[in-house]
Protein backbone atom coordinates (compact mmCIF):
# COMPACT_ATOMS: atom_id res chain seq x y z
CA UNK A 1 0.00 0.00 0.00
CA UNK A 2 2.77 2.05 0.62
CA UNK A 3 3.49 2.57 -2.96
CA UNK A 4 0.30 3.53 -4.17
CA UNK A 5 0.77 6.67 -1.66
CA UNK A 6 3.66 7.54 -3.32
CA UNK A 7 2.06 6.65 -6.91
CA UNK A 8 -0.80 10.10 -5.53
CA UNK A 9 2.35 12.09 -4.44
CA UNK A 10 3.94 11.54 -8.10
CA UNK A 11 1.50 12.28 -9.95
CA UNK A 12 0.77 15.63 -7.87
CA UNK A 13 4.13 16.61 -8.35
CA UNK A 14 4.22 15.21 -12.51
CA UNK A 15 0.68 17.36 -13.26
CA UNK A 16 2.48 20.33 -11.37
CA UNK A 17 5.33 20.26 -14.20
CA UNK A 18 3.44 19.39 -16.96
CA UNK A 19 0.21 22.02 -16.93
CA UNK A 20 1.30 25.16 -15.19
CA UNK A 21 -1.18 27.88 -15.33
CA UNK A 22 -1.77 27.63 -19.00
CA UNK A 23 -4.26 24.96 -18.52
CA UNK A 24 -5.47 26.58 -15.34
CA UNK A 25 -5.17 24.63 -11.50
CA UNK A 26 -8.85 22.82 -11.88
CA UNK A 27 -6.74 18.99 -12.48
CA UNK A 28 -5.04 19.19 -9.51
CA UNK A 29 -7.26 18.80 -6.95
CA UNK A 30 -7.66 15.77 -8.38
CA UNK A 31 -4.40 14.76 -6.24
CA UNK A 32 -6.29 16.44 -3.05
CA UNK A 33 -8.94 16.00 -0.96
CA UNK A 34 -11.33 18.96 -1.13
CA UNK A 35 -10.15 19.35 2.43
CA UNK A 36 -6.91 19.09 2.39
CA UNK A 37 -4.85 21.13 4.88
CA UNK A 38 -2.00 22.87 3.98
CA UNK A 39 0.51 23.28 6.99
CA UNK A 40 3.40 24.60 5.81
CA UNK A 41 1.53 27.48 3.90
CA UNK A 42 -0.18 28.14 7.14
CA UNK A 43 2.88 28.43 9.25
CA UNK A 44 3.98 30.78 6.39
CA UNK A 45 1.01 33.20 5.87
CA UNK A 46 -0.56 33.02 9.26
CA UNK A 47 -3.60 31.44 8.67
CA UNK A 48 -5.26 28.21 7.90
CA UNK A 49 -4.24 27.28 3.91
CA UNK A 50 -6.75 25.71 1.99
CA UNK A 51 -7.20 23.69 -1.65
CA UNK A 52 -9.29 27.35 -2.41
CA UNK A 53 -6.36 28.94 -1.25
CA UNK A 54 -3.85 26.92 -3.18
CA UNK A 55 -5.13 27.29 -6.70
CA UNK A 56 -4.09 31.26 -6.94
CA UNK A 57 -0.66 30.34 -5.29
CA UNK A 58 -0.19 27.76 -8.08
CA UNK A 59 -1.16 30.58 -10.51
CA UNK A 60 0.95 32.96 -9.10
CA UNK A 61 4.01 30.63 -8.89
CA UNK A 62 3.27 29.42 -12.40
CA UNK A 63 3.47 32.74 -13.78
CA UNK A 64 6.20 33.36 -12.31
CA UNK A 65 8.38 30.24 -13.44
CA UNK A 66 6.66 29.00 -16.55
CA UNK A 67 8.75 26.25 -17.99
CA UNK A 68 8.97 25.10 -14.01
CA UNK A 69 10.17 21.12 -14.12
CA UNK A 70 9.75 19.23 -10.90
CA UNK A 71 12.29 16.43 -10.21
CA UNK A 72 11.19 13.91 -7.30
CA UNK A 73 14.45 13.48 -6.01
CA UNK A 74 14.12 11.13 -2.78
CA UNK A 75 10.82 9.56 -2.23
CA UNK A 76 9.73 7.20 0.74
CA UNK A 77 6.60 6.11 2.15
CA UNK A 78 4.94 4.69 5.18
CA UNK A 79 2.10 4.34 7.35
CA UNK A 80 0.24 7.29 5.50
CA UNK A 81 2.60 9.58 5.19
CA UNK A 82 5.19 10.03 2.19
CA UNK A 83 8.07 12.36 2.52
CA UNK A 84 9.92 13.58 -0.59
CA UNK A 85 12.59 16.05 -2.01
CA UNK A 86 12.39 17.50 -4.87
CA UNK A 87 14.44 19.75 -7.74
CA UNK A 88 12.95 22.60 -8.82
CA UNK A 89 14.18 24.59 -12.36
CA UNK A 90 12.64 27.28 -14.37
CA UNK A 91 12.95 30.54 -15.28
CA UNK A 92 12.13 33.11 -13.51
CA UNK A 93 9.49 35.60 -15.66
CA UNK A 94 6.58 36.58 -13.35
CA UNK A 95 6.22 39.16 -10.22
CA UNK A 96 5.59 36.79 -7.36
CA UNK A 97 4.90 38.60 -3.85
CA UNK A 98 6.80 41.64 -5.07
CA UNK A 99 9.88 40.19 -6.71
CA UNK A 100 10.24 41.82 -10.70
CA UNK A 101 10.97 38.98 -13.18
CA UNK A 102 14.54 38.98 -14.05
CA UNK A 103 14.84 36.21 -16.04
CA UNK A 104 17.02 34.34 -13.87
CA UNK A 105 17.43 30.33 -14.08
CA UNK A 106 16.68 29.04 -10.62
CA UNK A 107 17.22 25.75 -9.29
CA UNK A 108 16.80 25.08 -5.34
CA UNK A 109 15.10 22.35 -3.35
CA UNK A 110 11.74 21.25 -1.42
CA UNK A 111 11.40 19.15 1.21
CA UNK A 112 7.92 17.95 2.27
CA UNK A 113 5.72 15.16 3.86
CA UNK A 114 2.30 14.68 2.89
CA UNK A 115 -0.60 12.65 4.50
CA UNK A 116 -2.35 10.13 1.88
CA UNK A 117 -5.99 8.69 2.45
CA UNK A 118 -8.44 6.89 -0.11
CA UNK A 119 -6.13 7.79 -2.62
CA UNK A 120 -6.04 11.33 -1.93
CA UNK A 121 -3.89 13.81 -0.17
CA UNK A 122 -5.48 15.08 3.05
CA UNK A 123 -2.47 16.98 4.48
CA UNK A 124 0.90 18.50 3.04
CA UNK A 125 4.10 20.71 4.26
CA UNK A 126 6.76 21.71 2.87
CA UNK A 127 10.30 23.39 3.37
CA UNK A 128 11.58 25.50 0.29
CA UNK A 129 15.25 26.70 0.21
CA UNK A 130 14.29 30.23 -0.43
CA UNK A 131 17.69 31.99 0.82
CA UNK A 132 18.98 30.11 -2.49
CA UNK A 133 16.16 30.50 -4.74
CA UNK A 134 16.50 34.19 -3.67
CA UNK A 135 20.12 34.43 -4.39
CA UNK A 136 19.54 33.51 -7.64
CA UNK A 137 16.82 35.93 -8.09
CA UNK A 138 19.25 38.64 -7.18
CA UNK A 139 17.36 39.20 -3.95
CA UNK A 140 19.61 38.80 -1.53
CA UNK A 141 23.19 38.02 -1.32
CA UNK A 142 24.97 35.11 0.86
Amino acid sequence: MAAGRGDVVAQAVARGGKWGCSRGVGWRGSSFAPDCRFTGFSRQFGHTFTLEDYKPFLLEYFEALPDVVFTIEDMIAGDDKVWFRLNITGTHRGTPRGVPATGNRVDYTQIGMSRVRNGKIVETDAYFDNLTLLEQLGVTAI
